[in-house]
């Protein structure tokens, strides 16, 4: 009873990174876990069966830092990765990390102040900013996403949340995880379950907490094409 007091009040925040065939950003996205400031983190990445340099790059970054580990599969697609990286993690709170994009440092805090004013949230968000392939950093703060609407999001389709944010643990297997053939809306499609098991989602914070990679080989490339 004694841990678990004291892990409520210091909670574990478990990272999953699923990656595929990124080995050209994931260290971008390594660094930025080990950039937090909210220094209770543990970080799971799982390769999704890469061919290209994903795996070498991951296990040379990840050397002798207890806090990360390497799960390896054959390729399954990114919504069976990421509820890999969340059956293998601990935490209380998750947050999924796509390897092309990266964390400012105050985002596994900033959130995590924000879901634990009240204990109806089972999901929470602030804001991104946009870099390109090289990593640049554009200046303009996008006006997407808003606060949160539940009839835009279940009953309009109109996703309101990004894909990194962070949940409570239970939400996340309480509404039962990603479903591949949802995909590449598998995210959306879990925010819009969340609320109906039960919990409250709101935005938290109105600084941006990620950095969201545009590129050519992203996965939303062709839907935004």
């Amino acid at each position: 009873a004694y841990e678990q007091v004291q892990e409520d009040a210091d909670p574990t925040v478990s990272i999953v990174i699923p990656c595929h065939n990124y080995g050209k950003y994931v260290k971008d996205a390594i660094d930025s876990v080990k950039a937090q400031t909210h220094k209770k983190v543990e970080c799971v990445i799982v390769d999704d069966g890469s061919t290209d340099n994903s795996v070498e790059v991951i296990k040379q970054e990840i050397a002798d830092d207890a806090r990360f580990k390497l799960v390896e599969q054959q390729n399954c697609g990114v919504a069976q990765a990421r509820n890999r990286g969340a059956v293998e993690s601990h935490g209380l709170y998750l947050m999924f990390l796509d390897a092309d994009d990266a964390l400012l440092p105050y985002a596994a805090e900033e959130l995590l102040k924000g879901i634990k004013r009240d204990r109806t949230l089972g999901q929470v968000y602030g804001r991104l900013a946009i870099m390109n392939d090289a990593g640049v950093v554009s200046p303009k703060i996008p006006d997407w996403p808003t606060p949160y609407s539940a009839e835009d999001q279940i009953v309009n389709h109109r996703n309101q949340v990004p894909s990194c944010n962070m949940m409570r643990r239970d939400a996340f297997f309480r509404a039962g995880g990603f479903r591949q053939h949802t995909a590449p809306q598998e995210d959306a499609e879990l925010w819009a379950r969340i609320p109906l098991v039960g919990y409250n989602v709101a935005m938290v914070t109105a600084k941006p907490v990620y950095k969201y990679r545009i590129h050519d080989g992203a996965a939303t490339s062709a839907i935004r094409e």
